[in-house]
């Protein structure tokens, strides 16, 4: 019973990433209060917010550095923004998706959401599907 118990505990506080060379790798970081929630693809990560009160940078390049960066906001809240000046400082090259940008915000979310520049190209359509239309076109339609 104690053995399992530790490592299970182990297994919680030192994650490991079971196939690090799988196409896609969802990384929900720790952020304290707020969110930031990573798709991780060969050449890319998709970043859905990216806030909240703490952040690991170096785990942040280990698993995204060198990538190209993109992201989208759920929503405008400070919680779910904050960190955006900072990935755009550390990763200049950091474009959004401005079809998808929230509708109701701020002039202090405005203004971080201005600042980065748009994406080139469609969104695809396979991560439209699976995660663009249940989170952004509820109550759109």
């Amino acid at each position: 019973m104690k053995q399992g118990l530790l490592i299970i505990t182990a297994i919680l506080l030192f994650p490991l990433k079971i196939s690090p060379s799988l196409p896609y790798q969802l990384i929900i970081w720790n952020v304290g209060q707020g969110q930031w929630v990573t798709l991780r693809m060969n050449s890319k990560c998709l970043h859905l917010d990216a806030g909240g009160e703490i952040f690991n940078w170096m785990a942040f390049a280990h698993d995204c550095g060198g990538k190209q960066q993109q992201i989208l906001f759920t929503h405008a809240d400070w919680d779910h923004i904050s960190f955006s000046r900072s990935l755009q400082k550390r990763f200049p090259l950091l474009c959004t998706w401005k079809e998808f940008e929230p509708r109701e915000a701020t002039k202090k979310a405005r203004k971080v959401f201005a600042k980065i520049p748009p994406c080139s190209g469609s969104f695809p359509k396979y991560l439209k599907a699976f995660l663009v239309e249940p989170l952004f076109l509820q109550g759109r339609r």
